[in-house]
């Protein structure tokens, strides 16, 4: 059986603006990116009559999306999501998997819940973000 692999060069992450439709913006100059990484609780309900433990899936929780960019103080949408993280606000975000206008993606309210700015004596400035999702994500059908 053939393996498909695809490349995550031209994979991209949009900031939605707030507007009604939001417009998308991408975040220039990620290097790395990972997420969203969902989970599920499992409750224990055991019964005191049982003979072995049983459990059940609890709600999902989406995650976050953690990202590394060449950090550009002067970048308007770096400032934006500066100022996300520093008044807590939520926006829609976009994930797409490549560069092509067919690529899939997906979308998902999200709040930065760290930003950390990071210099080397030989390497570029870097950002690095994780963003918290909330809700439900779409993914591509």
């Amino acid at each position: 059986m053939a393996v498909t692999a695809v490349l995550g060069q031209g994979t991209s992450l949009e900031r939605g603006d707030g507007a009604s439709p939001d417009v998308f913006n991408p975040i220039e100059g990620i290097s790395n990116l990972s997420g969203p990484t969902a989970s599920t609780d499992q409750l224990d309900v055991t019964a005191l009559d049982g003979s072995a433990r049983v459990f059940i899936s609890g709600l999902l929780d989406p995650g976050e999306i953690t990202f590394s960019a060449f950090y550009d103080p002067t970048d308007a949408q770096q400032k934006l999501i500066e100022d996300d993280f520093t008044a807590g606000t939520e926006q829609n975000w976009k994930l797409i998997f490549g560069s092509a206008a067919t690529d899939p993606e997906c979308t998902f309210a999200a709040t930065p819940t760290g930003y950390s700015v990071t210099a080397n004596a030989d390497g570029p400035l870097t950002l690095d973000v994780t963003l918290k999702i909330s809700g439900a994500v779409t993914w591509p059908t």
